[in-house]
């Protein structure tokens, strides 16, 4: 048999027992796919299912906290849009995942889980959103329930005098507090106390009040009583609902985790199976694989006996024909290797005549060698002659090269270390040259000024001040230190200062001006900043008492001119020596600056917040011409420094008093307005702080009350 019949007949055998085993192997995995396809249709899938429902319930629980955690904060209808909404979407994701497991388990047991969890379900969401309802009854602060008895507390307060009814405040203060505690903590008895403090008010109002202001207090403590009983009445309806949706959401969870086990245990048992079948059929292969190895390696012996012995003959032939001998000849037998060895028989018949042939060529080759290397050793003596005279060229461009270089770069640096610029104009006071620093500060655009005058460029000068500088020019003068502001970028002006003389030829003829120039901005900014030092509080940024009285006389002009009224309001804050000793001066600057920044936004642009020093502000009204207008602002003032003051997470809570006069009736200057407004104040400290007197200008006083202020006319 032909080598290529022997390899055929071999590797048929090896293909066919490969052939059985793939048959095998295809019957096998049909069956293993047809397993695992009803693993992932049903086993993994209801697992998965379980699990998103699980999640889903999770998922539910925290955004049910996130509502009652929150609601106080963002305010109930936001809490509600935010967290209800998203706990409901996941109750109905969890039903979705339960109504998919039912379509795919059979089981009683799991059905019947199906339905207790679906119902659990229900029940929790139907009690929550019912939690939810009563929280938007109850309201915060100023709304629902909540709102409505804060409501009655403030209107029975504003009814009562608080210099000749003291008792009936302290009922109302002490119904208050009870309030807030049962608000902060919840408890039957804070409630029992809110019911005994509104007997004794009823108690105390009838004894001291008569008519009409009794009858409306006795109307506002039964409103007031009413709403905060459905108060506490609907927080005990909050606590039985909480209590019905979490024993709800018990008994959810061991259904949920039930029926994950119990497709997660089916899960573990088909994939038992599908390794079971995968090790059988792994083995089968294993046992065919090492069958065929061995044919194969008997059928390779066989083979490589035939091209062994084929081969090693082969090896002689080389080695002879190595050594010159040219007469051997190789293995000729019938078989592939045989038509080799006749083919390399040719070769070394054709291989004899080409060396004879070559030695011939050999010896004609050999002369004309001769006469070539002659000609080759004058052609390299003459390369080397001119390799050097090129090397010594080049030598000396390198050597004028970095000198070249080197003053280049002593130039560059100079010019770079200079902070000033050079500039040259021609005879129409047009640049022509304007040096590279000059660009480096101002960027690239300002070579587009290049044959144009300065006073192209965007600068802060007038039409004027620019007159000025070309009579200079046109006489024909030196100039030194001109000074502007260049606006190429208008959030970061630069100035610049500039100095030049004029040019003249051998003629005497002007032919323009050139110059220097330098960055002045840092300058400017520092002069800037100690001006509004002097002007300004360091610690408020208000103006101080130099500002002020420059602001007031203004004013005073202004108001002279038309007739208009102007008010000073001498502002001192109430045991503000407290808040130091207390909490420490860091915390007394805190409020300083907060009270700066309410006062400010209390006021008309066109008015002025001062301070004065220490816990001492001024505020200069302008342009309220009406006694309804100063009136309206010293309510708007009040107001807005009436809320605590949150500082380092602590409250403080602040009075003032607050002394005013106006011009023209109680003085026509600054310093005397002020120190009237001074007056004024230290009369407020003396009748009880946190109030507000006007400075008295008759000797006979007339007492009014207007928007609940009391002040001197």
């Amino acid at each position: 048999m032909s080598l290529s019949g022997s390899l055929a007949a071999g590797f048929g055998v090896v293909l066919g027992l490969f052939a059985i085993v793939l048959a095998f192997a295809i019957s096998a995995e049909r069956t293993t796919v047809g397993d695992f396809n009803k693993l992932l249709a049903v086993d993994i899938k209801t697992a998965g299912l379980s699990q998103k429902s699980v999640v889903s319930m999770m998922n539910a629980r925290r955004y049910e906290k996130a509502f009652l955690m929150t609601y106080h904060e963002f305010g109930f209808e936001e809490a509600k849009s935010r967290y209800v909404m998203l706990m409901q979407a996941n109750l109905a994701d969890a039903r979705q995942s339960l109504e998919d497991i039912r379509h795919l388990v059979t089981a009683p047991r799991s059905l019947e889980q199906l339905r207790l969890a679906v119902d659990g379900i229900d029940n929790y969401e139907k009690s929550f959103v019912t939690v939810v309802n009563l929280h938007g009854r109850l309201g915060y602060i100023d709304t629902g329930l909540e709102g409505e008895f804060r409501d009655m507390g403030r209107q029975m307060e504003a009814l009562l005098n608080r210099d000749k009814e003291p008792l009936l405040i302290i009922d109302i203060l002490t119904i208050r507090r009870h309030e807030k505690d049962y608000l902060w903590r919840g408890r039957s008895i804070d409630n029992q106390v809110v019911q005994l403090a509104l007997t004794k008010f009823r108690k105390d109002v009838s004894l001291a009040v008569k008519g009409d202001r009794e009858k409306k207090l006795f109307e506002l403590a039964d409103l007031y009583e009413i709403h905060f009983s459905n108060y506490v009445e609907t927080n005990l309806q909050i606590e039985r609902e909480k209590r019905r949706y979490l024993a709800a959401a018990q008994t959810i969870e061991p259904y949920l985790e039930n029926l994950l086990a119990d497709a997660l245990t089916k899960s573990n048992v088909t994939q038992n199976m599908i390794l079971r079948k995968a090790m059988r059929t792994e083995r089968l292969i294993e046992a065919v694989g090492v069958i065929a190895i061995f044919l194969g390696i008997l059928m390779a012996w066989k083979v490589s006996q035939r091209i062994t012995t084929a081969i090693g003959l082969m090896i002689i032939f080389a080695k002879r024909i190595t050594a010159g001998d040219l007469r051997t000849r190789t293995y000729t037998g019938k078989d592939e290797f045989g038509v080799l060895g006749r083919s390399l028989n040719h070769m070394a018949n054709a291989l004899q005549e080409a060396i004879q042939a070559r030695e011939d060529r050999a010896a004609e080759l050999e002369s004309i060698n001769a006469t070539l290397k002659n000609e080759i050793i004058g052609r390299k003596q003459a390369e080397l002659e001119i390799r050097e005279a090129n090397a010594a060229l080049e030598q000396r461009v390198l050597d004028r090269t970095a000198e070249l270089v080197k003053s280049e770069k002593r130039f560059r640096q100079l010019v770079d270390l200079s902070s000033d610029w050079h500039w040259e104009q021609d005879e129409s006071f047009c640049f022509v040259v304007i040096s590279n620093a000059l660009t480096t500060l101002c960027g690239q655009h300002i070579q587009q000024y290049v044959g144009r005058p300065r006073w192209d460029m965007p600068t802060n000068l007038t039409p004027d001040q620019w007159a000025a500088h070309r009579l200079i020019l046109n006489a024909h003068q030196t100039f030194s230190d001109f000074e502007f502001q260049i606006l190429f970028d208008p959030a970061n002006p630069q100035w610049l200062s500039v100095s030049g003389e004029p040019q003249f030829d051998v003629h005497g003829t002007f032919t323009g001006y050139h110059g220097m120039g330098k960055d002045i901005t840092e300058r400017r900014k520092i002069e800037e900043s100690i001006k509004h030092l002097s002007l300004h509080d360091v610690l408020t940024g208000l103006p101080n008492r130099t500002l002020l009285h420059d602001r007031l006389a203004q004013a005073l002009t202004y108001a002279a001119r038309y007739t208009h009224a102007v008010w000073v309001l001498f502002i001192d804050l109430d045991d503000f020596k407290c808040v130091n000793d207390t909490f420490g001066h860091k915390a007394g600057d805190k409020v300083l600056n907060l009270v700066a920044k309410r006062l400010q936004s209390a006021v008309r642009e066109s008015d002025t917040v001062a301070r004065l020093g220490g816990d001492e502000f001024v505020l200069v009204l302008a342009e309220h011409t009406h006694g309804e207008e100063i009136s309206s602002a010293i309510e708007r003032i009040m107001k807005k420094l009436s809320p605590p003051l949150i500082i380092d997470e602590k409250e403080i809570t602040l009075g003032c008093s607050i002394g005013i006069s106006s011009y023209p009736r109680d003085a026509t200057d600054a310093d005397a307005l002020v120190d009237c407004a001074d007056v004024a104040m230290y009369r407020a400290k003396q009748r009880g702080r946190n109030n507000i007197q006007f400075y008295e200008y008759k000797a006979k006083e007339r007492l009014r009350t207007k928007n609940d202020f009391r002040y001197v006319s």
